[in-house]
């Protein structure tokens, strides 16, 4: 479809780092539904034969470790893809249980690498409310409810239940990792592989629980050539999803007022005070910066509703010109008001026709949801909701707005 990528091989390259399981709004972290759109763009792009997926993480969630590992698999198998993994700092417990979603695994000589174990930790607190005159007061219905209670003393048949559970994730572990390397592995049992240690990448690779030492670039080059297409696409792709408006946090309003700009509003309505004139010029700035925030959120408001009939966001610039690509080929340009395109954005690429579509026209306020609905073959976009989505946005994410609290007003 793109003629920049022609006759070369493209591999793309996708990072997971963090703690796994610790996602959300504030934190970091990765889960499967932070993950599942970067990695199904990555094994969808059309002709790829490996995808290479860099791993920083030292476990989290056994949950979450299994889902993530699960569907890079799944993806692998039905697209008849190969999977390079490459670990950076550290891939151990549920990091490596990950990595082993790969038909290679690569890590640097210093990696920390294994750590194929299941641990639970907690403190125990009773003695220490004691000492502060504090009664601990429970009530359950269901006998096991409060099973180790830091509260209490523990009981031996709470202990058993969890060595019951730890093991039983340890054997899944276990067979993941046996399953991934197989006949690689170097005597597991005489060399500890299973018992939580963990080692450096130049010992693990002695072990088998590696393939070779090396990072993404260098063994990439070194597989594919010097022209191979490696991760700029998919981890530019990657960095403009994360840096959507419901996640950033927005820098302050940049743009600089031009001092003539006062000079003529001061000609036009000569009453106003330098105080006032301060205060116009500022709005200005300040609705230049409320307009590229919406055409922001706009632009998310339709990745999240347009995914499910196949049309895709372009995030991070990664097709140029073009804000949405179709499954079946087709290429969508969004704007906010019709007045506001510019000349670069109105180039065609390669002479492929791209779409264009905008939300209102400027001459006068009409909407032009009925248009793009029929465009994507939807019928739930509409002005109402897109207005509850940005309310919820800006409420959910005030950072997203870059508030600034020094201003004319203030």
């Amino acid at each position: 479809m793109f003629k920049l990528f022609k006759k070369k091989t493209i591999i793309p390259h996708v990072r997971l780092t963090g703690v796994i399981g610790n996602a959300g709004r504030f934190n970091k972290g990765m889960d499967l539904a932070g993950q599942q759109d970067i990695l199904k763009k990555a094994f969808s792009i059309k002709k790829v034969k490996h995808v290479a997926i860099s791993i920083n993480s030292p476990g989290g969630s056994p949950v979450q470790s299994h889902l993530i590992y699960s569907y890079i698999r799944q993806l692998a198998d039905k697209k008849k893809i190969k999977v390079l993994i490459f670990a950076e700092d550290v891939a151990a417990s549920g990091g490596y249980l990950i990595s082993c979603a790969g038909d290679e695994i690569y890590a640097n000589s210093s990696s920390i690498i294994g750590s194929i174990g299941v641990i639970s930790a907690s403190f125990g607190f009773k003695e220490l409310i004691k000492k502060m005159g504090i009664e601990r007061r429970i009530y359950t219905a269901g006998k096991n409810k409060s099973t180790l209670d830091p509260f209490v003393d523990e009981k031996e048949e709470d202990i058993k239940r969890l060595k019951d559970i730890q093991l039983e994730l340890h054997a899944d572990f276990i067979k993941v990792v046996e399953t991934s390397r197989g006949k690689k592995l170097k005597d597991p049992e005489k060399n500890n592989i299973f018992t939580g240690e963990f080692w450096t990448g130049a010992s693990a690779l002695k072990l088998g629980l590696i393939d070779g030492i090396g990072n993404a670039d260098q063994i990439l080059k070194e597989k594919f050539g010097e022209e191979a297409v490696i991760k700029k696409w998919i981890l530019k792709f990657q960095k403009g999803r994360e840096g959507r408006p419901s996640l950033r946090e927005s820098n302050l309003p940049g743009t600089v007022a031009d001092p003539i700009i006062e000079k003529i509003i001061g000609a036009r309505i000569a009453a106003l005070t330098s105080q006032e004139l301060n205060q116009i010029t500022y709005a200005h700035r300040l609705s230049m910066s409320a307009e590229n925030i919406l055409g922001l959120i706009l632009e998310e408001y339709l990745a999240v509703n347009l995914d499910e009939h196949g049309w895709y966001c372009a995030w991070g610039g990664t097709v140029k010109h073009v804000d949405f690509v179709h499954e079946g080929g087709r290429l969508l340009q969004i704007k906010n008001r019709s007045n506001s395109e510019n000349s670069a954005s109105a180039g065609a690429r390669d002479g492929t026709e791209i779409i264009k579509w905008f939300r209102i026209k400027a001459a006068r306020i009409e909407y032009m949801w009925a248009a793009l609905n029929e465009i994507c073959g939807t019928n739930c976009l509409s002005e109402e909701d897109f207005v509850d989505f940005v309310q919820t946005t800006i409420t959910n994410n005030p950072g997203c707005l870059g508030v600034e609290q020094n201003n004319p007003w203030s």
